[in-house]
């Protein structure tokens, strides 16, 4: 162990623990227990493991969304699906579909959708008649 030095703990994903010295910028795996400590955002995850993480925050859980999604408003652990079109967020230049967890664009007839996904090309065409006086 070292001693003078102050230790910080960190778990990956896969819940092995890690040591970072303050003196080093690397993280070193650690072989000795040196305690045990509960993540909680271990299975069962409080979040929403579907649409969402779960980020260990100063030792605490909290939640947030995968994109497309948005945490819902009375229960701040599950992730709602977000209809960009109808909330008028989408980048689509003429017709948007919303999809799960995302949206797709569209053009109007004699219009096509460019290679970016959003914007629409095409001929604008004027037709004029002409009448006797």
């Amino acid at each position: 162990m070292l001693i003078g030095q102050s230790l910080k703990f960190f778990y990956n994903k896969q819940t092995l623990l890690y040591l970072l010295h303050d003196d080093v910028f690397a993280c070193q795996k650690s072989n000795d227990v040196l305690f045990t400590a509960a993540n909680p955002c271990d299975n069962p995850s409080p979040c929403d493991d579907v649409n969402g993480y779960c980020n260990l925050v100063n030792g605490t859980e909290d939640c947030s969304c995968k994109r497309g999604y948005t945490l819902n408003a009375q229960n701040s652990s599950i992730c709602d699906e977000i209809d960009e079109c109808l909330l008028g967020i989408d980048a689509c230049a003429q017709n948007c579909s919303n999809t799960v967890g995302g949206y797709t664009c569209s053009c109007e007839a004699g219009y096509t959708l460019d290679s970016n996904g959003f914007d629409c090309s095409g001929w604008c065409f004027v037709f004029n008649s002409f009448a006797d006086y």
